[in-house]
């Protein structure tokens, strides 16, 4: 694969390379200055230049376009013309620029979005629970786990709600914690710091209720925890714990348990082996052994599902599904802003074929 972007996220990229040599490889790289080139040809071992042509001529069988949102989408919409393109999230920076980029590529485009939240391994043992008719048909669902598109994505997917309209109430409020982790690593003193959380309900035309919570303090901190809770007709899930009937006089109740070899004695390595619930095993590693976090793990199965895509194989998160998680979004940012419901209307995608939309999406 090529790789556009030398940042923050462009390093998971790189060290699902290193972990997965079988699964991927980085032919080239395309940065922005001749420093950052520089850099990746000495610490990456990569290829590496500032121009467009030169970079493309190296030949892939897709790229990966990792760069800020204001410029991500025309640069994809350049690429995407010679080679399929695997475009990080989200795929514009605001409505306007998500209808014209829609219109300009369309639902067909050989392109697909790096949207890896419901590829993680704990969400994606909860998507398996809800699919497999335990809790029977889900009518509300609660996603305190990742922020705007990435957190409404997960609502979609586990609701089945696809392009359906629906009524949006959200506010913020500021929200004060300790500072501990972020992106420079460990506070060293105590200190007070203020994130915004907000808080959104989206209920959708075909009466689905989808509940949306989110912090910024959620992504780093150690008690500032995720949470997942689904409701459906026959049983309800809360993060790790399944509940459902049977029977009116059956009622059941299972864990979720992960099987994480390396500790206490183990030899056989760190890593995630498989998610179980009973006796039965409701997600496997597709890359066990490799040494790799969810997120990692998550974006692996992205670029897996890259790979099978521009073989021929089918789409997992095209342009449609991600224009609307990230119109949804913006909605929230609306209603909360403007201080009333906003309501979803008709989109240039709206018509589409959705990835995530049905019960098996």
């Amino acid at each position: 694969m090529g790789l556009v972007g030398t940042g923050w996220r462009s390093e998971f990229f790189r060290r699902v390379a290193e972990e997965c040599p079988a699964l991927i490889s980085i032919g080239g790289v395309l940065a922005h200055t001749e420093g950052s080139a520089a850099r990746v040809r000495d610490v990456w071992g990569s290829a590496a230049t500032t121009s467009l042509s030169e970079f493309l001529r190296l030949g892939y069988d897709f790229v990966v376009v990792a760069v800020p949102r204001g410029v991500a989408g025309q640069l994809a919409a350049e690429i995407v013309r010679r080679v399929p393109v695997l475009l990080e999230t989200p795929p514009a920076a605001d409505v306007p620029e998500l209808q014209r980029l829609f219109r300009s590529l369309g639902a067909d485009s050989p392109l697909q979005v790096a949207e890896q939240y419901r590829f993680q391994p704990q969400h994606a043992a909860r998507l398996a629970v809800v699919r497999s008719g335990r809790l029977g048909d889900p009518v509300s669902a609660a996603v305190s786990a990742a922020h705007d598109y990435h957190g409404i994505s997960l609502l979609r997917a586990i609701l089945g709600t696809g392009f359906r309209e629906a009524e949006i109430t959200a506010r913020t409020f500021p929200e004060r914690t300790m500072a501990s982790y972020g992106f420079d690593g460990w506070a060293t003193e105590p200190a007070e710091r203020t994130s915004e959380r907000t808080l959104a309900q989206l209920v959708f035309d075909d009466g689905t209720v989808g509940l949306y919570d989110f912090a910024d303090e959620q992504y780093f901190s150690p008690v500032r925890s995720r949470h997942v809770s689904v409701r459906g007709v026959r049983g309800e899930l809360t993060d790790d714990t399944v509940r459902w009937l049977e029977s009116p006089t059956e009622p059941f109740r299972l864990e979720l348990t992960r099987r994480q070899p390396g500790s206490d004695g183990d030899l056989e390595g760190p890593h995630l082996d498989r998610i179980t619930l009973g006796a039965e095993v409701i997600y496997r590693n597709p890359f066990a052994g490799a040494r790799l976090t969810d997120d990692e793990l998550a974006i692996a199965t992205v670029l897996a599902r890259m790979s099978e895509f521009v073989r021929g194989g089918a789409g997992f998160y095209g342009l449609a599904d991600a224009s609307h998680d990230a119109y949804l979004g913006h909605l929230v940012h609306r209603a909360a802003r403007e201080g009333h419901a906003v309501r979803t209307s008709r989109q240039p995608w709206s018509g589409s074929a959705g990835l995530i939309g049905g019960r098996d999406g």
